[in-house]
């Protein structure tokens, strides 16, 4: 009885180490590499989708911060599928001025393209002014001045 249970518990070692990874999309592994470019450690996968870019989402209230710290003129996108990739990350700039250890970050490609994207902390509550951040952690303030 005894080797039984140990040969069962032995197996189950077994099974859980070769439990096999779950594969990204293409988007989803461009955008990692990219953010892991950018020195961010991915802790997690959190969300993928994608949104086919209308006019009425250029003047909805929901995005207007988001597309104003786009590296990008979201106008130019119209009618074009946007991917979005969203990642719970680790070693970002919001760190330093928040007390969360990790903050999301949500990219956005285009084709298979890195085009933008934007970061919040991981606890909205204790968000630095009420707005997103650049997806490297720019005010709207900061990107609107380099543009």
């Amino acid at each position: 009885m005894r080797s039984s249970l140990i040969l069962l518990v032995c197996l189950l070692f077994i099974l859980t180490g070769c439990k096999e990874d779950k594969q990204l999309s293409g988007d989803a592994s461009t955008a990692s590499d990219y953010l892991e470019n950018m020195g961010y450690e991915i802790v997690s996968l959190t969300r993928e989708d994608s949104i086919l870019l209308q006019e009425h989402h250029l003047t909805d209230p929901g995005y207007e911060q988001i597309w104003k710290v786009q590296p990008f003129k979201p106008a130019s996108y119209v009618d074009e599928e946007i991917a979005v990739v969203e990642f719970e990350v680790d070693n970002h700039p919001l760190e330093e001025v928040s007390d969360e250890k990790t903050t999301i970050v949500t990219v956005y490609l285009n084709k298979g393209e890195v085009i933008g994207g934007w970061s919040f902390p991981k606890d909205p509550y204790k968000a630095l002014g009420g707005g997103v951040y650049s997806i490297d952690g720019r005010t709207m303030e900061e990107v609107q001045g380099e543009k």
